[in-house]
């Protein structure tokens, strides 16, 4: 869990370990970025685990 997750360091590692997390920011700018960078990633880091 990030309690402060601005940039997404900690959100971007933890999806290419294939970890489950949570990222909470007071920036609704942040948050929608993050969620961008989220949706966009996911095929990147997520299939090659499932294969």
């Amino acid at each position: 869990m990030d309690c402060f997750c601005g940039g997404g360091g900690f959100l971007q590692e933890a999806l290419k370990l294939g970890r489950k997390f949570i990222g909470i920011d007071e920036s609704i700018e942040s948050i929608k970025l993050n969620q961008k960078w989220i949706q966009q990633s996911e095929m990147i880091y997520l299939v090659p685990m499932l294969l």
